[in-house]
């Protein structure tokens, strides 16, 4: 694996398909095979004619730029609808014998995703950890172990990973990418993507690593602007996203941007003071969002501390919402006393960021009904200009919707649109798997 094929959150281009990128003449085929099938991907099924009105190419080119979409598997026909004026076949996305393969790292465990690049899932399993503070290498065998179970899977479908995203719980930074920090796994400094490499020599894609926060925005990004907004209302481009799984963490989205900062590593709200005389937090400060409002706060506030060193945080935190949920006091008090600290970090970074919307994700998403409480009280007396009126801050926060698995989602949505830039090459690269 050469140093061009490591990439890590601070380099990546953005949310998918929101930046223009500038082409080179030698680039020209491979930018409009790309403008293609990107459209295709956004517009679902459409004809030759409607493809070359909407990217301006002319319809010869399109016609010819689709023939090898088709023949690489990336795109195939499909009967138009009855009543349809054209009587060509439409395209649509196909590449189902392309895989992406998405794998995250955080206290609990090690899971894994693979999804075609229509996005239908393809398979899903998970590794526990054998300790609160694993090993990496003990992570690295575990994940591993999985790539390999995974590739074998799907080459007996005769679909061929294309690309392999590791997501982990911590900031990532550095070229090759390491994490330098994880509170939630108990590491500094662990050059994470060579260990696994080291442990899968012939598997010949691109390796990834990304912040899981950084990850999960981009599908709660994409979940947001697929809903139909208000008549009038400015397009979706500024979100920030606070979540919490078995750690805290965060991200934000500005002008359709994911900010990533110098190294990689901006935006972690789960260091964002609270309480002056709290807890000591491993940041070096005292009452950060993540010592008082994190999972392991909540839980041992709730009264299932014991639970969590048994079962690990997330069923823990399942068992938190279902006792909530049917009344039981404790538990009801420690989310709304973790809503008033989420709703502190809120107010800051509504007035420092002034995002359209704030997302709580994770598992403060189900949780919302009852840190919505907290989080308004913190927030009631925050105003914000909007056209010249105020309007209530409390009104910009929403639960995501992208579910448990928003991080392996954006992961798989981020790996697709670098194999989108050059789909035939993708393809290519991934017919060499099933040669001997």
């Amino acid at each position: 694996m050469g140093a061009g094929d490591w990439h890590h959150g601070a380099v990546m281009d953005g949310p998918p398909g929101f930046a223009a990128r500038s082409v080179a003449p030698a680039d020209l085929r491979r930018h409009n095979l790309s403008l293609v099938v990107r459209h295709v991907r956004s517009h679902g099924p459409c004809a030759r004619s409607e493809i070359a009105a909407a990217t301006g190419l002319v319809r010869g080119s399109v016609t010819g730029l689709v023939g090898v979409l088709l023949s690489q598997g990336w795109l195939r026909e499909v009967p138009g609808p009855p009543g349809r004026p054209t009587r060509s076949a439409l395209v649509e996305l196909d590449g189902a014998g392309l895989a992406v393969l998405a794998l995250h790292v955080d206290g609990d465990g090690v899971r894994c995703r693979a999804s075609d690049v229509a996005g239908r899932v393809l398979l899903w399993a998970q590794r526990g950890h054998r300790a609160a503070h694993p090993r990496p290498a003990a992570v690295a065998d575990a994940a591993s172990e999985l790539v390999r179970r995974a590739c074998a899977d799907l080459a007996a479908r005769g679909t061929a990973v294309a690309r392999v995203v590791v997501v982990v719980s911590a900031p990532v930074t550095g070229t090759p990418p390491r994490v330098p920090v994880s509170i939630d796994l108990g590491w500094r400094e662990v050059p994470l993507l060579e260990l696994l490499a080291e442990r899968l020599p012939g598997l010949d894609v691109p390796l990834s690593l990304i912040n899981d926060a950084n990850a999960a925005v981009l599908a709660e990004f994409g979940e947001l602007r697929a809903r139909p907004g208000a008549a009038g209302a400015p397009p979706l481009t500024d979100v920030v996203l606070l979540k919490s799984d078995t750690g805290v963490g965060g991200a934000w989205i500005t002008g359709s941007r994911l900010v990533t900062g110098s190294r990689g590593a901006a935006f972690e709200p789960g260091h964002v003071v609270v309480d002056p005389a709290g807890a000591p937090c491993s940041c070096g400060q005292r009452g950060c969002l993540a010592v008082v409002a994190g999972p392991h706060a909540v839980l041992r506030d709730g009264g299932l501390d014991a639970l969590r060193r048994t079962a690990g945080a997330r069923a823990a935190l399942e068992e938190l919402l279902v006792r909530a949920d049917a009344g039981r006091a404790r538990p009801v008090r420690a989310l709304r006393r973790a809503g008033v600290a989420i709703g502190r970090v809120v107010a800051t970074l509504v007035v420092l960021t002034d995002p359209q919307h704030v997302v709580l994700g994770g598992y403060w998403a189900r949780a919302l009904p009852h840190l919505r409480p907290g989080v308004e009280e913190a927030l009631a007396a925050l105003t914000l200009p909007d056209g010249g009126t105020a309007r209530p801050a409390a009104g910009l926060v929403v639960a995501g919707t992208a579910g448990d698995d928003a991080a392996l989602r954006g992961a798989s949505c981020w790996a697709l649109e670098e194999l989108l830039d050059d789909p035939v090459g993708a393809a290519r690269r991934a017919e060499q798997q099933f040669k001997p």
